[in-house]
């Protein structure tokens, strides 16, 4: 079999709802690595959220901030950054200031929860959080039009947003990245600096955010809880995440 990079999301698919990768998980994950398969966690949060979470894995990659910041792990070293333009930055936070209660602001390796403007600079993602969702609401729609005007886009977003069958969130908010962005442009340039194959390429997802990285790889596989956008995409379903949906994946990978 020809060795397979495989492009997995985090929360609510590698990670259980205890936000931890079971011992299955992390055994069939090593089991896969010694067969000479690369699997890459691909996420919405930023990178220092989540290493901790997956530190046992030992990952040489990551794609964090929604495709835009990817890193090499093993040789402490930046691949790839899409940073928001500095005075772009500004006019976010200043636009969301009035109806925004905190910001987390992705710096690359690095994220800080403020309620106050940083420095603008080497900026990845931002994330107005909210309490209220009728103030998200009203946000959402200011937004909608400051980011067609300033090359920005909303990655991804609270479903209790737009689906009001789902409960709000202690924090509402929304992913702010630049138009260019997106976990399959992420992908996409991964595979450019590592010169992969798109024919060996999977990706396994729940999120509507996942659906740009079913778009730039050739299997596509959805968690049991994935939404039903995502798996109408799959190829595969596989358990949800807190049956070690990803585990039975590669553990069928590798028969």
């Amino acid at each position: 079999m020809r060795t397979k990079t495989i492009f997995v999301d985090l929360d609510e698919t590698l990670l259980n709802d205890r936000k931890f990768v079971s011992r299955k998980t992390l055994d069939a994950i090593k089991k896969a690595k010694a067969k000479g398969h690369i699997i890459i966690p691909c996420t919405g949060s930023p990178m220092d959220a989540q290493i901790r979470r997956i530190i046992a894995a030992e990952f040489d990659y990551i794609i964090s901030s929604n495709g835009a910041f990817i890193y090499d792990i093993k040789n402490n070293k930046t691949l790839h950054s899409d940073l928001i333009p500095p005075d772009t930055a500004e006019k976010i936070f200043e636009l969301a200031t009035p109806y925004s209660d905190c910001f987390c602001i992705h710096y690359g390796t690095v994220s800080y929860n403020t309620p106050l403007f940083l420095d603008s600079n080497n900026i990845t993602q931002i994330e107005p959080w909210f309490e209220s969702l009728e103030r998200a609401r009203e946000f959402s729609e200011v937004l909608d039009e400051f980011n067609k005007n300033n090359n920005l886009r909303v990655a991804n977003k609270s479903l209790a947003l737009s689906d009001p069958s789902f409960p709000a969130p202690l924090n509402i908010g929304f992913d702010i990245v630049n138009s260019t962005v997106s976990k399959g442009n992420g992908i996409r340039k991964f595979c450019e600096l590592l010169s992969l194959d798109k024919s060996d390429t999977i990706a396994i997802g729940d999120g509507l955010n996942d659906i740009g990285m079913f778009e730039n790889v050739n299997i596509k596989v959805a968690m049991g809880n994935a939404l039903p956008q995502l798996k109408n995409l799959a190829d595969i379903i596989v358990s949800d995440n807190n049956n070690d949906g990803v585990a039975e994946f590669l553990e069928t990978l590798l028969h």
